[in-house]
């Protein structure tokens, strides 16, 4: 199984610079969240199959908006800025549980990926529809840094 997000991110941040070499801040990221989840059987010559041999192969897609909150820090030297954000998602509003699925599957059960495995192999007749991964628990918290190089022509002077 692998699972792949893509995020196109907008994010602001707003703070206060402590003696030209430390920043605070506040941290915020609207993000449009992709998500791909590919299921697939593996046999014993090491062949991997997508096909529909079992219900569960397949390849499941959803969209996510999140909104995410946090704060952070950041470390001058010289013209390079290194940041440091703590953030966490959360729901734009109350967005309808949308489970991720594979829309070009024709299953006999659920065309949905399933929370917990046991639960849908004793299900045979797929009538569990709450056993599914929504698309509002593929979110969390994060934690990132970078490198900037500022271009700038203001010069801080030390008093």
């Amino acid at each position: 199984m692998v699972v792949k997000f893509s995020d196109i991110k907008v994010p602001f941040d707003f703070g206060y610079t402590y003696n030209g070499i430390i920043t605070f801040f506040a941290a915020s990221d609207f993000t449009f969240r992709d998500v791909q989840l590919a299921y697939w059987q593996y046999y014993p010559d090491g062949s991997k199959s997508l096909g529909n041999e079992f219900d569960i192969n397949g390849v499941y897609t959803t969209n996510i908006p999140i909104l995410f909150l946090g704060g952070g820090f950041a470390l001058r030297f010289k013209n390079f800025l290194i940041p440091i954000r703590f953030t966490t998602g959360f729901e734009l509003a109350n967005i309808e549980r949308i489970p991720i699925t594979d829309y070009d599957a024709n299953r006999f059960r659920i065309s949905d990926f399933p929370r917990d495995f046991a639960v849908y192999q004793n299900d045979p007749t797929g009538a569990n529809t709450e056993n599914v991964i929504y698309k509002d628990e593929l979110r969390g918290t994060s934690i990132s840094f970078g490198i900037r190089y500022l271009i700038s022509t203001y010069k801080h002077e030390k008093k």
